[in-house]
């Protein structure tokens, strides 16, 4: 009997199976090879994988533990998840994060500040209570199932590592956001995380369960207990940081502004806090005048560089990397795959995973349609063709259809992309590949007042004389839930 057998972009095996079993979603015994590329399975058996130009791999268990197959072990027995002890993780609503910078102010004292602002108080109070009454919903389900639960506020996962221990499972209850910053205290791989989408209206929620579940949470414990879902392991990314003490400690991004809610000079970038007001330029004085010209880090702190240590912080969605001024261009050096070490500047750089190529890289990665539309007008010029609107239409559809797939690809693989957001090109910098996939990114910052920021949500001081390492581990997989409808 032919096999269907799942491969990765290195042709790491996920899933082998009868072919038979295949006929509901694939019209011929087929594999799956990177990215929409199909090779027939011609002659496998049980035991070999054929594919063009490339011999056979023999799938014994010392190939197994060479390329550390642990998706082989999830997929070879139906999924199991018992829930009796569940951690809840609510979202801080924007209502909340405001209340809590103001809680010396009154109910009354408090509406009349954000209305002064500007801020629609009634639509952030009543998106407030439906997020509230969700996650009420979740908790009322749980505890007429005897289950038992801990809600923790987003705020406070810093200190929530004797909760998630303790659990079965982490629901998350808010949008991708609160997905995120709680998957990044998540270390074991063997700990689920479930996402609950309590706004989707407002919120896509890519990395939750469908938006039903929500109003259906009942539902999806049925589907959970009745063994109707999958494990999803996504990859995520590993920074191992060289550098002065200050580029290991993690910074929260909006903690302070929660700590100062009156300093408004705090909702300035560093290269701000001098500035008395909006116009006042007197902190441009404290930079050189020229980019070029700026000073070296004094000898103590490239002295108290620490050996490389991977920081406490996983990316599940994307790295990125850039100076904190956004006109001041980001000068660094970067080695992808062990190749030879580039100069660059730019406007930073994003390295995503499978699970983040459809957010903020998909963006970088996409030509606006303008910018393709005057490329293909260039081009029928040249050849002194013209085509119709119709065709002309068509044609600019599948060319960024074409530009916006090649950028996504599976959460799952174990492969990165990089992006080089403008990149300089000229006599002195150049850029090899503003894009493209790896397994691992070596950067070295020449940088002033830079940071490596992880899921917008933890960001790490990275100036001169500090280098990242940026690679993939199979031990730092996430193990989510994919229901079956």
């Amino acid at each position: 009997m032919s096999k269907v057998c799942f491969l990765s972009k290195k042709y790491d095996v996920f899933l082998s199976f009868d072919s038979i079993l295949s006929t509901t979603f694939l019209s011929k015994p087929s594999h799956l090879c990177r990215r929409g590329h199909k090779f027939l399975a011609t002659s496998c058996n049980s035991h070999e994988l054929r594919h063009p130009n490339r011999e056979h791999y023999r799938l014994s268990s010392k190939f197994a533990r060479k390329q550390k197959l642990y998706d082989m072990a999830d997929y070879s027995r139906a999924p199991m998840l018992k829930l009796n002890k569940v951690a809840i993780v609510g979202k801080t609503t924007r209502y909340a994060f405001e209340r809590q910078r103001y809680q010396d102010l009154t109910d009354a004292q408090f509406e009349k500040k954000l209305r002064s602002r500007g801020s629609s108080f009634d639509k952030l109070l009543n998106r407030h209570k439906m997020h509230m009454q969700s996650l009420e919903k979740i908790v009322s389900v749980l505890k007429r199932r005897n289950i038992s639960y801990e809600v923790i506020s987003r705020w406070d996962l810093n200190d929530c590592l004797e909760q998630f221990e303790w659990a079965d499972a982490i629901v998350t209850a808010g949008g991708d956001g609160t997905f995120l910053s709680t998957a990044s205290k998540i270390t074991s791989r063997d700990k689920p995380i479930i996402g609950i989408n309590t706004d989707p209206q407002r919120s896509e929620g890519h990395l939750c369960l469908p938006a039903r579940c929500a109003a259906e949470f009942d539902k999806v414990l049925d589907e959970i207990q009745a063994n109707k879902f999958n494990w999803l392991f996504r990859t995520r990314l590993r920074i191992t940081m060289k550098g002065p003490p200050e580029s290991h400690i993690p910074l929260q991004n909006g903690e302070i502004l929660q700590a100062h809610p009156d300093d408004d000079t705090l909702l300035r970038p560093y290269n701000y806090m001098g500035a008395i007001d909006d116009v006042d330029d007197s902190y441009l004085d404290v930079r050189p005048p020229r980019y070029s010209e700026r000073a070296s880090l004094p000898s103590s702190a490239c002295n108290s560089s620490t050996s490389p240590k991977p920081l406490p912080i996983l990316a599940l969605n994307e790295i990125f990397f850039g100076e904190l001024l956004a006109s001041v261009p980001t000068y660094y050096e970067m080695k992808v795959d062990g190749e030879e070490l580039e100069k660059q500047k730019s406007s930073g750089i994003c390295i995503s995973t499978g699970t983040g190529s459809t957010a903020w890289s998909h963006n970088i990665c996409t030509l606006h349609k303008e910018t393709v539309r005057k490329i293909l007008n260039i081009i029928s010029t040249v050849d002194n063709k013209t085509e119709d609107k119709k065709t002309e239409s068509k044609l600019l559809e599948c060319v960024l259809e074409n530009i916006s797939s090649s950028y996504i690809f599976p959460p799952s693989d174990k492969n990165m992309l990089f992006s080089v957001r403008d990149p300089m090109q000229n006599n002195i910098y150049k850029c090899r590949n503003p894009r493209g996939f790896c397994n691992t990114i070596t950067l070295r910052s020449r940088c002033w007042d830079a940071a490596l920021s992880i899921d917008g949500s933890t960001s790490f001081t990275f100036n001169d004389g500090a280098s990242a390492t940026i690679s993939i581990h199979p031990e730092d997989e996430l193990k989510t839930v994919t229901l079956h409808t």
